[in-house]
């Protein structure tokens, strides 16, 4: 029993250690290729506005999905945040000697709710762009997302 849990626990260190090293990773910068996030978020943005045309949107729609955005990004930012704090402190309580299963279980229950709280935001906000677009715009914008969304499927398997 007590091999078994010492076992877990490496196998549990070895995942915190070496997984954060392993994302961390980019290949593209090993091979040669820069990474220009400022050019990425400007093709994306150029995209954006592009759909916005083809869509039709008045200046009052665009406001309104700007603010949105704005809103969201600002409150995945802060949940973010909160997630990785308690991740951090769930890893500090698993490196103790003494393990405290319910100092586990707390910092394990407010990493799930900030989970679920996660999923309820991008729903909301789902919901807002939804209520924002006529139901015309709504349903070719999912068209236009979706189409996006299968470019860059083709582009990441080259």
């Amino acid at each position: 029993m007590r091999l078994q849990r010492i076992l877990v626990l490496c196998v549990l260190l070895f995942g915190f250690f070496v997984m954060p090293i392993v994302s961390a990773y980019e290949p593209a910068a090993s091979l040669g290729k820069e990474s220009s996030i400022p050019d990425r978020h400007q093709k994306w943005d150029e995209k954006i506005q592009a759909i916005y045309r083809q869509l039709n949107l008045n200046e009052q729609q665009q406001k309104q999905l700007a603010d949105n955005k704005i809103s969201s990004q600002a409150k995945k930012k802060t949940l973010y945040k909160a997630l990785r704090l308690h991740k951090e402190n769930l890893n500090r309580e698993l490196m103790r000697a003494d393990l405290d299963m319910k100092r586990i279980d707390d910092i394990q229950s407010k990493i799930k709710a900030l989970q679920v709280q996660g999923v309820d935001d991008r729903l909301n906000s789902i919901l807002t762009v939804r209520h924002i677009l006529t139901a015309e715009q709504f349903s070719q914008f999912i068209e236009l997302m979706e189409k996006m969304r299968e470019e860059k499927r083709i582009m990441r398997k080259e």
